[in-house]
Protein backbone atom coordinates (compact mmCIF):
# COMPACT_ATOMS: atom_id res chain seq x y z
CA UNK A 1 0.00 0.00 0.00
CA UNK A 2 2.61 2.57 0.52
CA UNK A 3 4.20 2.15 -2.50
CA UNK A 4 0.86 3.17 -4.24
CA UNK A 5 0.92 6.52 -1.87
CA UNK A 6 4.46 7.15 -2.77
CA UNK A 7 4.09 6.84 -6.44
CA UNK A 8 0.96 9.11 -5.81
CA UNK A 9 2.85 11.32 -4.04
CA UNK A 10 5.53 11.35 -7.03
CA UNK A 11 3.09 11.89 -9.50
CA UNK A 12 1.75 15.04 -8.05
CA UNK A 13 5.34 16.43 -7.61
CA UNK A 14 6.19 15.45 -10.88
CA UNK A 15 2.53 17.70 -12.16
CA UNK A 16 3.63 20.65 -9.46
CA UNK A 17 7.35 21.00 -11.30
CA UNK A 18 5.67 20.69 -14.78
CA UNK A 19 3.15 23.20 -13.82
CA UNK A 20 5.70 25.68 -12.39
CA UNK A 21 8.32 25.13 -15.55
CA UNK A 22 5.33 26.30 -17.59
CA UNK A 23 4.03 28.82 -15.98
CA UNK A 24 7.91 30.31 -15.72
CA UNK A 25 8.21 29.99 -19.33
CA UNK A 26 4.66 32.13 -19.66
CA UNK A 27 6.05 34.79 -17.60
CA UNK A 28 9.55 35.07 -19.65
CA UNK A 29 7.56 34.91 -23.26
CA UNK A 30 4.39 36.98 -23.04
CA UNK A 31 5.91 40.02 -24.56
CA UNK A 32 6.28 37.68 -27.25
CA UNK A 33 3.08 37.17 -27.66
CA UNK A 34 2.04 40.60 -27.00
CA UNK A 35 4.28 41.47 -29.98
CA UNK A 36 2.54 38.89 -31.96
CA UNK A 37 -0.89 40.30 -31.00
CA UNK A 38 0.23 44.06 -32.10
CA UNK A 39 1.91 42.63 -35.60
CA UNK A 40 -1.51 41.59 -36.16
CA UNK A 41 -3.50 44.38 -34.92
CA UNK A 42 -1.04 46.72 -37.30
CA UNK A 43 -1.60 44.22 -40.38
CA UNK A 44 -5.27 44.36 -40.04
CA UNK A 45 -5.57 48.21 -39.67
CA UNK A 46 -3.24 48.69 -41.98
CA UNK A 47 -5.12 46.64 -44.71
CA UNK A 48 -8.44 48.74 -43.24
CA UNK A 49 -6.67 51.86 -44.63
CA UNK A 50 -5.54 50.97 -48.02
CA UNK A 51 -9.59 49.97 -48.45
CA UNK A 52 -10.74 53.67 -47.90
Amino acid sequence: MTGVVRNAVADMNTLKAGYASLSLLANLNWDRALFLGMIAVALFAASYVVTL
